[in-house]
């Protein structure tokens, strides 16, 4: 990390430091750079701090996203953050080992299980939830881009416009919206409410097979469960778009390495091929 922003990262951060004489090289030194997509995460001695890209964080409504970790927490579906930027959107939560969280390389059934049902125990909150994210906006940024016929974004505003805003919101409930397995841990808590708020049932489930259509396992655990594919079929489409666009839509500096753009891509296509299926199946 540049000096400069050693220095601001300090400055925010250095109420919370083991140690509050430490200099900003002794806070580079000890910065441990641990990936991320929409932000860029930090280990820094007994600290994880995230901190959004900037050309991406328009779209994230922090004061959401906050108002929905207090509901979590309250759950003990989450850790309530030790400190927390409402405009920047920096978060500084306690560091905590990664053996808890799940691997997607690795799911088994056990793994499965326990995601679906801390997913469960996340629905289930009775109060509704804040919007994290502005889906409306990204859409409308993804047909700038022109990576897809306008058709197909037509109907994806349309069916986000009818589905998740325009309807009677006791068919809606509090989704996690990001319900990637790395999300969760073994504890059945789970982090990154960044798109979280509220969205039609069944909605995380099929944004979860929608991440992971490839996944032989993923699949064959939710077919034992007799799940409803049929009517998940528009929702699955519509993660499936969406995965792919938002992967698509980044700079290539926001794109971690060629293993993303190609699922970006390969999900693109997955949907357009089902949605054209799925508007035929409708005539």
């Amino acid at each position: 990390m540049e000096s400069d922003k050693a220095k601001a990262l300090l400055e925010e951060v250095e109420h919370l430091l083991p140690d509050k004489e430490l200099g900003y090289r002794q806070v580079q030194e000890n910065l441990v750079r641990l990936g991320g997509i929409t932000n860029t995460n930090y280990k820094l001695f007994n600290l994880f701090i995230r901190i959004p890209r900037p050309n991406l964080n328009p779209f994230f409504n922090r004061r959401a996203e906050s108002y929905n970790l207090s509901l979590l927490s309250k759950e003990d579906l989450t850790e309530a953050p030790l400190y927390f930027n409402l405009e920047s959107g920096l978060l500084v939560n306690a560091y905590t080992s990664p053996e808890i969280y799940f691997d997607r390389k690795i799911l088994d059934n056990d793994i499965i299980d326990i995601t679906l049902r801390t997913i469960n125990n996340i629905n289930r909150i009775e109060i509704p939830g804040a919007e994290s994210f502005d889906m409306q906006g990204a859409l409308l940024e993804f047909r700038k881009k022109m990576i897809v016929k306008d058709t197909d974004i037509d109907w994806l505003i349309a069916f986000h416009k009818g589905f998740f805003i325009d309807v009677d919101r006791n068919r809606l409930e509090f989704s996690h919206n990001d319900p990637d397995f790395t999300n969760f841990t073994v504890t059945k808590r789970t982090i990154d409410l960044e798109y979280s708020g509220m969205a039609p049932v069944l909605s995380d489930l099929c944004n979860l097979y929608s991440q992971n259509i490839a996944n032989i396992n993923v699949e064959s655990y939710l077919m034992s469960l007799d799940t409803p594919f049929d009517d998940m079929q528009p929702l699955t489409i519509f993660w499936l778009y969406f995965w792919g666009l938002w992967g698509l839509y980044k700079e290539p500096q926001d794109i971690p390495n060629k293993d993303y753009l190609d699922k970006a891509k390969f999900r693109v296509q997955a949907a357009s091929e089902l949605l054209y299926q799925y508007r035929k199946n409708l005539k």
